[in-house]
């Protein structure tokens, strides 16, 4: 098998990936309230948002539903794509990076909302979490301290991205 042979299959998979990153959680839970979240504080459709002006609970689940979003593609993917082995390479790695990036773009450049979305900070801890589960739930965790304890959302998402 040659990359040429798997190149439309990856070309499918990273379009997929970006239209499931078009899916706005924190619009759609505040669509279903009769509400817009971008109509409140920060104006961004994202977990912090959601968190600050919608609670713990609907904060939550924006946080929980848009790293599915990264880690589902990414996932998936990667068990797809696994079996492939080309000079030494398993396909399956880049299988999961490329799925987990596109979806990541998809939320923060959804064609939906004309390029206009969320930050990507969770759905791009979505594909950190397939590739590597522990190390990414030690930085997750790391985060949400640092978030509690420091009041500044921006910090937590740094630490969830280096």
């Amino acid at each position: 098998m040659t990359y040429s042979a798997l190149y439309p299959y990856l070309v499918l998979t990273a379009v997929i990936s970006y239209f499931i990153g078009n899916l706005n959680f924190a619009i759609i839970i505040t669509k279903l309230k009769k509400k817009d979240i971008r109509s409140f504080g920060s104006g961004n459709p994202g977990t912090m948002n959601m968190l600050r002006n919608f609670g713990g609970g609907l904060g939550a689940l924006t946080l929980a539903l848009d790293t599915l979003k990264g880690f589902l593609p990414a996932f998936i993917a990667k068990l797809i794509f696994d079996k492939y082995i080309i000079n030494g390479f398993n396909v399956g790695d880049l299988a999961l990076f490329l799925a987990g990036a596109t979806s990541t773009l998809g939320h923060i450049y959804p064609i939906t909302m004309r390029f206009k979305g969320g930050k990507g900070v969770a759905t791009l801890f979505g594909m950190f979490l397939a590739s590597s589960p522990l190390p990414a739930m030690i930085i997750f965790i790391i985060g949400v301290v640092m978030i509690v304890i420091y009041e500044y959302g921006s910090l937590g998402s740094l630490l969830l991205l280096a």
